[in-house]
């Protein structure tokens, strides 16, 4: 099942039968669709800034944040607007650096699968004197002289 695209506008009885569907299947949709769109086993870490921490003012009953519960917890005033963006800036340059990174060690080890690969063809190679395909139809490997060795990198064959 694929999924289609992001929809705005759904009718009531679409979205009754979503609701009558088993929950499985409910499961497998969104996880299907998830898996259109982000690495399926990736996880965004997060962290909240609180940005003012008890003795508010209002009294909703259930907020710990209420003035009227003991949390434990030192009181800090409201925070200023601008250390919030730096906050928010900093978290937001972290996620782009750990990205980053997570990029650069996916390429690397795509690189050194394919050098597998290519080192694995080309030892099968070494035995057989043609260029040829061998009989269950997998390619050659490249000759002795072009072998990737340890440390060497795709840049290396050239």
């Amino acid at each position: 099942m694929q999924p289609g695209p992001i929809r705005h506008d759904w009718s009531r009885d679409e979205i009754v039968a979503l609701f009558e569907r088993p929950f499985n299947d409910l499961l497998f949709m969104a996880q299907t669709a998830h898996r259109a769109h982000f690495d399926a086993n990736s996880v965004q870490l997060s962290t909240l800034l609180s940005i003012k921490t008890g003795a508010c003012p209002e009294d909703c009953k259930y907020c710990p944040q209420s003035i009227r519960y003991d949390t434990g917890l030192e009181r800090e005033a409201l925070m200023e607007v601008e250390d919030v963006l730096a906050a928010a800036r900093a978290a937001k340059e972290a996620e782009r650096a750990a990205e980053a990174e997570q990029r650069a060690t996916a390429a690397k080890e795509a690189m050194a699968r394919m050098a597998q690969l290519a080192k694995d063809s080309g030892s099968s190679s070494s035995s057989s004197s043609s260029g040829s395909t061998q009989g269950n139809g997998s390619a050659q490997g490249l000759p002795e002289e072009r072998q990737l060795g340890e440390g060497d990198s795709w840049g290396d064959l050239a």
